[in-house]
């Protein structure tokens, strides 16, 4: 049995015209919808605006249209997108009219001749798409010289009132260029001042570092030349010293005697000021050491006692020791930095008082204990105090106390 042949072509197009009848009327219904919706919209706004009746009665007769090539499906699908895409077209030009090219009309003129191929045909697409760049090409020249301002300007198609204003939008990117221009020119500035106050900064920097450099070089010579002169000038100083004690052991008259006296009286002054700046010079030097050696704690003290007792007996001052009995015996430290400390403060303190009384107070704290089996000796740390009766300092300062190194006694 022979059956006809089956033309494909036939179905293809019958199985397109149902598929683009059934998205047409979609499509109407969804645009009805929203029309309808715009219109009710625009009815509720024009009562406190009559100025907008012109547009509104425009969108009413849209909506009108929409509804009827919903609603009329008997109607050929053809002339029904061609309906459809033609108010597309009256609404792209509307919002040209209201945005400009850079408005919503530019993207409705572009989207109108895609939807022309979907729902009527490769060939109306192609002439639409012609006929919205001829639209917006005639659009644009025309408000370029401004044909189109009177028009606008009487606002009675214009809904919301916002009318094209091509020149304007120039302006606004021209003044936007401007302020970009701006913000770079500022950028580069603020960068290049930055640089500026990085170089000053570092330049600053490497002046302070060699400006440092030079004080503590300046500083170092100038302690290595207190030493240096220090040592020569020591050196003479004890043969001095040595032969004035040799000389006292001669046979001399007491004007001799006395006058050898004050000779030795003022070599040892002179001494001591010598040792002062020698200990400052290795102190700032950074070469300060002690000298640790066995020594009697009671015994430093009193030595120390007697150089200021002349002074304090010449202001008839008295002069008090107590040593408590923790205090150790022999002690390994360094005797002559201790015996110079507690000779300053006592000199102070005779200096300043005119009457009364200066005490020194010797204390001890145990740090470790003495360890016989290891050979392990204790470590104690000493405080010596000075107080005197004298018009005193600052309140901070009231006691005068100066604690030692620890100590190790034998």
């Amino acid at each position: 049995m022979n059956h006809p042949p089956i033309d494909t072509t036939q179905e293809i197009r019958a199985v397109l015209g149902e598929w683009r009848t059934h998205t047409l009327n979609v499509i109407l219904s969804i645009a009805a919808a929203a029309m309808t919706g715009a219109v009710t919209v625009l009815l509720i706004d024009t009562v406190s605006k009559p100025e907008q009746l012109a547009a509104m009665l425009i969108f009413l007769a849209c909506d009108l249209v929409l509804i009827g090539l919903a609603v009329l499906r008997r109607i050929d699908v053809r002339l029904r997108g061609l309906g459809f895409l033609l108010l597309g077209y009256c609404g792209g030009i509307l919002a040209l009219s209201r945005g400009g090219l850079a408005g919503a009309g530019r993207e409705y003129l572009i989207m109108l001749p895609i939807i022309g191929i979907i729902l009527v045909g490769v060939r109306v697409g192609l002439l639409l798409t012609g006929l919205s760049a001829a639209i917006m090409g005639i659009f644009a020249l025309l408000a370029r010289l401004g044909a189109f301002q009177d028009w606008l300007a009487q606002g009675w198609l214009i809904y919301a009132q916002n009318p094209l204003n091509l020149e304007a939008e120039r302006r606004a990117k021209v003044e936007l260029n401007q302020a970009h221009q701006l913000l770079g020119d500022y950028s580069q500035s603020l960068e290049q001042k930055v640089e500026q106050r990085t170089a000053e900064l570092v330049r600053a920097s490497d002046e302070a570092i060699e400006a440092r450099s030079s004080t503590e070089a300046a500083s170092r010579a100038k302690s290595e030349f207190l030493a240096n002169m220090s040592h020569e000038i020591r050196t003479p100083m004890n043969a001095i010293l040595g032969m004035t004690t040799f000389l006292q052991d001669t046979a001399l008259t007491p004007q001799q005697q006395d006058f050898v006296e004050t000779i030795r009286s003022s070599e040892n002054v002179l001494l001591a000021i010598i040792n002062d700046i020698l200990d400052i010079s290795k102190i700032e030097a950074g070469r300060m050491e002690l000298a640790l050696h066995p020594f009697d704690v009671r015994e430093c003290i009193e030595s120390a006692i007697d150089l200021v007792a002349p002074k304090a007996a010449e202001k008839d001052l008295e002069l008090i020791c107590t040593v408590a009995e923790s205090v150790p015996t022999h002690i390994f430290s360094d005797p002559t930095r201790l015996r110079q400390i507690l000779i300053n403060l006592l000199s102070n303190a005779v200096k300043f008082t005119n009457a009364g009384e200066v005490e020194i107070t010797a204390a001890c704290e145990k740090i470790t204990s003495l360890r016989p089996a290891t050979g392990t000796l204790g470590t104690y740390l000493l405080n010596f105090a000075v107080r005197d009766t004298g018009i005193g300092i600052s309140s901070a300062w009231t006691a005068c106390s100066r604690p030692s190194a620890r100590w190790t006694p034998r």
